[in-house]
């Protein structure tokens, strides 16, 4: 057989691989185009005309499945979301004889730990009353603004609050007894264990 005869189909099949590259998704409308018709910024000829493209098309369909997905940023959207994260641990111990400091609303003193690049402090303000609830609240101190609390018992969550722009957080209504509490702040689990409600 011939190898100039099989050349032509060779040079054929190599150019129409650089076609289907060079012209992938040509008719597809650009990412901006898909970005505005999801925020609704298009008129309705241009939108009516992407769907009816995304409706034959699955690579746009796709890309506007991900362009409409929420955006899953802190740390309490994150787990809401199952988002998995791997989380640095970082087990927070007692600051001894440091002064003792007063959170905002909290008739008791506050605890000072530290943990690694963070500080947090805990009051725990006991029940008024015997046989009633009482509040733990705290600060965490060189966190991002965003992040979560939670007040575990054991392995069960307890309680869960979000941190505000100062890193504080409260849990209500506690009844006395042993807590942890779990700070998520970025990727970074600060655990404070033993905290003691009276």
């Amino acid at each position: 057989m011939d190898n100039n005869a099989e050349q032509p189909a060779d040079d054929l099949h190599a150019l129409d691989a650089l076609f289907r590259v060079a012209l992938y998704r040509a008719d597809c409308p650009i990412s901006d185009r898909l970005l505005q018709h999801v925020a609704g910024l298009l008129d309705p000829s241009e939108a009516q005309a992407i769907e009816a493209h995304a409706a034959i098309c699955a690579h746009c369909r796709a890309e506007l499945a991900l362009i409409g997905a929420p955006l899953v940023v802190g740390p309490a959207a994150r787990l809401a979301a199952g988002v998995n994260v791997a989380y640095t641990i970082i087990r927070a111990a007692l600051q001894k004889g440091g002064a003792n400091l007063a959170l905002r609303g909290a008739g008791a003193s506050a605890l000072r730990y530290a943990a690694e690049a963070y500080q947090v402090l805990v009051a725990c303000e006991p029940p008024p009353v015997n046989g009633g609830a009482g509040q733990i609240e705290g600060q965490l101190i060189g966190g991002a603004a965003a992040g979560l609390a939670e007040l575990l018992r054991g392995d069960a969550l307890v309680q869960a609050s979000e941190l505000d722009a100062l890193g504080f957080f409260a849990f209500d209504d506690v009844a006395p007894g042993a807590y942890t509490i779990r700070l998520t702040c970025d990727v970074d689990q600060i655990i404070i264990d033993h905290v003691q409600l009276q």
